[in-house]
């Protein structure tokens, strides 16, 4: 008989971040992970204990709660509709959610996870498609939550003739290909508008924080459980 593990959105989030971060950078930085049903992430405080911090929203269930106030059917009328619900009630919810939580602000680098992150590493810097790392500015998402509303034709399909190497180039369609299949334009919208908040919040202390995307976060938590299980069996063993 097997004993099952079952993890909650809080060790999810710790053991993802035992996953994603570098060793080096695990008690100096910051996590957050921006999935489809749910934002999670933290950091180990001073005394290397892990503070969670959790939003039950993520980008398909922003998307959700949009259409489910939405007045009219175009694009405008749909900003129109986040923006109301950040203003009436998402925007206090993101400042609750950090008071007293203040050690995130002071960190210089932030590891940022999710499919909408990936959608604007692979639309904002298409040429690193192939980088497992990917460092963003909080212009790019600023700028990404943009040009999805302005120019989301020039921005899903970018002319790359002038990228140097032609298999780099297709290799670069055909990711941003895999994120335009996987979210729509009003999907996008919402987790660009959702990150975009976030971020604005992240960085009140200080602007100029390095936002790093690591692409295979998605198995983040597995390796961190791994890593975890690990760690413990050594201690076990030293102890004994």
């Amino acid at each position: 008989e097997r004993k099952v593990t079952v993890i909650d959105v809080l060790e999810e989030a710790r053991l993802s971040h035992l996953g994603i971060v570098p060793d080096s950078r695990r008690y100096n930085t910051f996590l957050i992970d921006i999935g489809s049903g749910n934002t999670k992430g933290g950091y180990f405080d001073a005394g290397k204990n892990f503070i969670p911090v959790t939003f039950p929203l993520g980008t398909k269930s922003f998307q959700r709660l949009i259409e489910s106030k939405l007045q009219g059917s175009s694009l405008q009328d749909y900003k129109q509709a986040a923006q109301k619900i950040l203003d009436d009630s998402l925007g206090r919810l993101i400042v609750y959610e950090f008071t007293n939580k203040t050690d995130f602000k002071s960190r210089d680098v932030v590891y940022i996870s999710g499919g909408i992150v990936w959608a604007v590493a692979s639309m904002m810097y298409p040429e690193l498609v192939y980088d497992n790392a990917v460092e963003l500015k909080k212009e790019d998402i600023a700028n990404f939550r943009k040009q999805v509303f302005e120019n989301f034709t020039r921005l899903s399909k970018p002319d790359l003739s002038t990228l140097p190497d032609r298999d780099l180039a297709e290799a670069s369609l055909k990711n941003i290909g895999r994120v335009v299949k996987t979210y729509d334009q009003k999907a996008l919208l919402a987790g660009a508008i959702w990150l975009d908040e976030l971020m604005q919040q992240v960085n009140t202390r200080n602007p100029n924080k390095k936002l790093i995307f690591f692409r295979n976060s998605y198995v983040g938590w597995i390796s961190g459980y791994i890593v975890d299980k690990i760690n413990k069996q050594y201690l076990g063993l030293a102890k004994n």
